[in-house]
């Protein structure tokens, strides 16, 4: 029994002797092979080895990543080309960066009959940060242009499609989700924050006619999902006429020109559309022309959503009203348009008709983004780009 119990002992102090052996020989292996922790952990009174870091030293920690920066656009909000005949000139406000990033740099790529696809397609023009002019466009030439935005970190937008032409003013619609404005009339909802702004006022405007009031001013925006063209207009009309209901031309009133086709020809034909909107109560149908190669054949149309807002009184000129206002959902195939893709263009012009006084008595009309614009000639109406 004596010999056993020593035989024991002896057993003992060998494994603990070859254990303290193995522990110096095999460091980075005694948590796995020696110690019965749960899944392998190690335990929380040892030092974990950093296996990324041979040296294991706390002065040396591993890199933190980059944060990446959104690519973000420029803003529109007051989009419009110079009308000169010399040059084409656009603003814009850029917008703010977040994740610690900023604007580097912004590009302004020029490119004839189709839209720049990268910063390197096309001429650059203009490193700007907020505004560009071209001095060198031609005349009866159309310019796509691209504005991109470099970040800090060199990473480039997908950039905003622009169009010009010299002498033609240019607007933009901005890319909403689908049917996200509710015509009410206004433009409070959401999907109108970011649409470009144009304001509009007589100095601006082509044929323009004598009326009651002093000045007629306003603005107008455009936005568009995958099936319809929003407007929102405003015009600060002094007097409120509509007192002709047989007929949309003789109150106050909107003419909006397309040209779906963009081939701006002189006269017009199947692509272009013609349509007159009155902001009268209760509201009554637009009508619709579409080109006929000399004029318009006109028909009411049941398809176009619109609801306008008065800021004053109708038909009353002992006094001054505010303005009035109207929303639009013009169906694109309403328009002769099958589908709409980011950089297209379409010939675009718009007119406000002002009625100040009974039975069309005291009435004249502005027409904008044209150049000395025919309603029956879209080479002359201004262009939209989506």
């Amino acid at each position: 029994m004596k010999i056993f119990l020593i035989l024991i002992f002896f057993l003992i102090k060998c494994e603990d002797k070859i254990s303290q052996k193995l522990k110096f020989i095999f460091p980075l292996t005694q948590n796995k092979f020696l110690h019965n922790t749960p899944n392998n952990e190690v335990p929380t009174t040892q030092t974990p080895i950093n296996t990324t870091n041979p040296n294991n030293a706390e002065t040396n920690p591993l890199p933190q990543p980059v944060a990446v920066c959104s690519k973000k656009e420029i803003l529109l909000p007051n989009l419009i080309t110079s009308i000169s005949p010399n040059s084409i000139s656009i603003n814009w406000i850029n917008p703010t960066m977040d994740d610690g990033c900023s604007i580097k740099s912004i590009l302004v790529v020029r490119k004839i009959n189709s839209q720049p696809t990268s910063q390197y397609d096309g001429t650059i023009i203009s490193s700007g940060l907020t505004s560009f002019t071209d001095n060198s466009a031609n005349p009866a030439t159309f310019y796509n242009y691209k504005i991109f935005i470099i970040n800090n970190n060199d990473e480039v937008s997908d950039g905003v499609n622009l169009g010009g032409i010299l002498g033609l003013g240019t607007t933009q619609a901005t890319k909403i989700p689908n049917n996200s404005i509710n015509i009410d009339g206004l433009d409070t909802d959401s999907a109108w924050a970011n649409a470009p702004t144009f304001n509009f006022d007589e100095a601006q405007s082509y044929n323009y006619s004598n009326g009651q009031d002093p000045r007629i001013s306003g603005r107008i925006k455009l936005a568009y999902d995958d099936n319809n063209l929003y407007i929102y207009i405003y015009t600060n009309d002094k007097f409120i006429f509509m007192d002709n209901p047989s007929s949309n031309w003789l109150d106050d009133r909107l003419e909006f020109y397309f040209d779906g086709g963009f081939n701006r020809s002189s006269t017009t034909d199947s692509n272009d559309r013609i349509f007159t909107i009155a902001p009268r109560n209760p509201n009554a149908d637009p009508v619709i022309g579409t080109g006929n190669g000399s004029t318009y054949s006109f028909l009411s149309d049941t398809t176009t959503t619109y609801q306008h807002v008065y800021y004053g009184t109708m038909n009353d000129n002992t006094d001054l009203d505010t303005g009035w206002a109207m929303e639009i959902k013009i169906p694109f195939s309403t328009l002769g348009i099958s589908s709409i893709t980011k950089g297209q263009s379409i010939g675009f012009s718009f007119g406000v008709g002002d009625d100040d006084f009974i039975n069309h008595s005291n009435q004249h009309s502005y027409n904008f983004l044209g150049n000395g614009m025919s309603w029956v000639n879209p080479s002359t109406w201004g262009i939209c780009t989506f």
